[in-house]
């Protein structure tokens, strides 16, 4: 069997509960095993919470239920005795049976004491010893075999057998994966955001080289060699108050990528909403070259695309302009060079190949807009300051407004708004609800009044189903920032750019060029006012040299299907290989998981940051349907993450018992039943919280 082919969904989501399972067997048979070992009396093992499903005990077998009744009649005939019908226990001339008694009964009726038990709810599990009741403190026992008995070595050991079987596995887990091997997103920068703490860094030692670029290679995070682009994200996400990433990168200095230069990167997180307010730095992992695979639908969008073009899916870009590429960036930096001006792109996918001409589109700066307002914090493309309108990209399967709205129309009001922006739309259609809206829409030159109603979504969030992005290849105007050095015209919502200088506009991509060609001092403008519908008298503008050169570095884009993301495979070569990165990977893990605790107290790391059991089955089905080995690494960050979890000093977990532990090892005699009821009680109240929470965000996750 190949363990690398892609699981369906169904088997991925029955491998995952499986994994689950397991993990939570190896820990509760770290307890179980160790209490054997150490002579506490072990009466139940069990997967699951609840009544028994399925029972075994050794000398009865297996039984639909509990063995306990027949066990309880055996030793009761054995001895000559008798149940109490009110306590259940077992009794003998009117005394209670001793431990003793029952010991020698088991021996001789070849019985085991331990009752083997899948339970109906399989959320967890438990190993039941007497003397020991995490919801019952006051249930000790007399038997010298009781867990209360035995000295503290021994029951820290038994306490400590389930973090460490977990962390075994964990290792285990890890081994078998990346001797398998695991593809990541390599440390490589792909896209750097504008306006972002990577695209505003200023290399160290070289005050002229400013930000990170695309195609730089992350060679060291923090003084450590990065394994993969997700350590550059965990440091990202977890970096402390006021606290730096340290990014050691080699950049190359030429198109082939034979000649590096390396730069060191001081970049101070920020966090970003679209990160559920986690860190970031501002950059993606890079992309491949190849475009994406799989079955397209007829008739949706991108399918529209791909014929466009005569692209087919799973198709490589093999060369820009007859040169021949092999890494993304390349493909960026030869649209970049290109300046607007037509490219010419080479596909192959086998035997066939595909060559076409596309002309690359305008990029924006990203501004955020200051507050108070009801805008406040909003990123708005612009250029210098002049804002594009919103136009319909696409139309999602089953769209609320299909028939009505097209691709390619420019949204000139959407019910009392005029030249909405993306967020204003998302805004204004949440509010309104399913009710009808009135939109007009700029198609082919000619404005239409149109009446949509946004579909239910999901659970009821109302949508239009459409996609959305900026008009590049219009001249409209939707808004002009304050800082902007054409805010003194007083331009209205919808205005249309006519001339700057000498140049023609008709689209925010001829404004980028028209700019880049201008000369610092003032320039007049044209353009047409949406009131009166005629060009009005030029006006003048200041352009700075610092205007100029922002418009310059606007990067270029052009609309292809979207490629796939890079991974890079990470697999050992042989098993001693493998267990070395099953080591690393743990302590690494286990590190990261005490780390986003401590962030998460500092306030760094929020509540709604971290997944409960819904967002783990989410995450873990997604990513078991890659292949076993994936499947295997996500059991092991589990197990590990359990492992660190449990031992936490908190109250119900092993950590809580074991600082009771260390409490009555200091005392001379344990802490007493009041006071551990009273931290058994606040336990459970703080554990059912935090899982009532985690649990709501999961599930908000689902359906956002």
């Amino acid at each position: 069997m190949d363990l690398t082919t892609n699981i369906s969904g169904a088997a991925a989501i029955a491998l995952l509960v499986l994994g689950f399972g397991f993990i939570i067997f190896v820990h509760e048979l770290g307890h179980f095993l160790v209490a054997k070992w150490v002579g506490v009396k072990v009466t139940q093992f069990a997967i699951g919470f609840g009544h028994a499903l399925v029972c075994w005990r050794k000398g009865i077998g297996f039984r639909v239920g509990t063995t306990e009744p027949d066990y309880n009649r055996r030793v009761a005939q054995f001895l000559g005795g008798e149940i109490d019908p009110q306590t259940g226990m077992l009794t003998r001339d009117g005394r209670l049976v001793t431990p003793a008694e029952i010991d020698r009964a088991n021996a001789e009726l070849g019985l085991s004491e331990t009752e083997y038990r899948l339970n109906w709810m399989p959320l967890g599990g438990y190993v039941k010893m007497l003397g020991q009741d995490d919801l019952d403190p006051t249930a000790i026992s007399d038997d010298p075999r009781a867990f209360n008995r035995r000295p503290i070595w021994a029951r820290v050991c038994v306490v400590s057998a389930g973090v460490i079987m977990n962390a075994i596995f964990a290792v285990i887990f890890f081994q078998i994966a990346f001797l398998n091997g695991v593809a990541f997103p390599p440390a490589e920068v792909g896209y750097v955001e504008a306006g972002s703490p990577a695209a505003e860094a200023v290399a160290v030692d070289h005050p002229e080289i400013k930000g990170l670029e695309s195609g730089d290679k992350i060679v060291q995070v923090n003084g450590d060699e990065p394994s993969d682009f997700t350590s550059v994200r965990i440091a990202s996400a977890l970096a402390g108050p006021g606290e730096s990433v340290q990014l050691v990168v080699e950049r190359p200095t030429d198109q082939t990528g034979d000649k590096t230069q390396q730069l060191t990167f001081d970049v101070r997180p920020v966090a970003n909403e679209k990160f559920e307010g986690l860190k970031y730095i501002g950059i993606s992992s890079p992309l491949s070259l190849q475009l994406i695979s799989g079955k397209l639908k007829e008739g949706s969008e991108l399918a529209k695309l791909f014929d466009r073009y005569g692209l087919e899916p799973g198709m490589t870009l093999t060369a820009v302009n007859g040169q021949p590429i092999n890494a993304y960036w390349q493909f960026e930096n030869a649209i970049e060079q290109a300046g607007g001006q037509p490219v010419q792109l080479t596909f192959e996918l086998d035997d066939k190949k595909q060559t076409i001409s596309i002309t690359p589109r305008t990029g924006f700066s990203l501004t955020e807009v200051p507050g108070p307002g009801p805008d406040e914090g909003e990123l708005v493309a612009n250029i210098l300051g002049l804002a594009p309108a919103t136009k319909i990209q696409m139309l999602v399967d089953g769209s609320a407004v299909e028939g009505i709205v097209e691709p390619g129309d420019i949204v000139a009001s959407l019910g009392d708004t005029p030249w909405p922006s993306s967020r204003q739309i998302i805004d204004i259609v949440t509010a309104t609800g399913s009710k009808p809206l009135k939109m007009t829409v700029v198609r082919d030159g000619q404005t239409k009044e149109l009446t949509v109603t946004p579909g239910g979504g999901v659970v009821g969030t109302p949508k239009l189903g459409v996609g959305l992005e900026e008009a590049y290849d219009a001249p409209y105007i939707a808004r002009v920032l304050e800082e902007s050095p054409f805010a003194s015209l007083n331009l209205k919502p919808g205005t249309q750019l006519r001339r700057i200088g000498d140049h023609e506009i008709d689209s925010f991509t001829a404004l980028r060029l028209a700019v880049a060609e201008l000369s610092p001092g003032p320039v007049d403008v044209a353009y047409t006012l949406p009131i009166f519908g005629e060009e009005s008298q030029k006006q003048k503008v200041q352009l700075t040299q610092e205007d100029i050169d922002t418009v310059k570095n606007l990067g270029w884009g052009v609309a292809l299907p979207s490629f796939q993301m890079l991974r890079v495979m990470q697999q050992a070569d042989g098993m001693v290989d493998a267990v070395r990165i099953g080591f690393d990977k743990t302590n690494l893990f286990m590190w990261q998981t005490y780390v986003t605790l401590a962030r998460l107290f500092q306030g760094e790391v929020k509540v709604k940051n971290l997944r409960g059991p819904v967002g783990i089955a989410v995450e873990g089905s997604r990513i078991a349907e890659q292949g076993i080995p994936y499947l295997l690494f996500f059991l092991g960050l589990i197990s590990i993450n359990l492992a660190v979890i449990n031992f936490l000093p908190l109250p119900i977990v092993d950590g809580g018992l074991f600082v009771l532990l260390m409490i009555e090892k200091a005392r001379g005699r344990p802490v007493s039943p009041q006071i551990q009821s009273a931290i058994t009680v606040a336990g459970l109240i703080l554990l059912g919280t935090i899982f009532l929470v985690v649990t709501f965000h999961d599930i908000g996750r689902i359906f956002s």
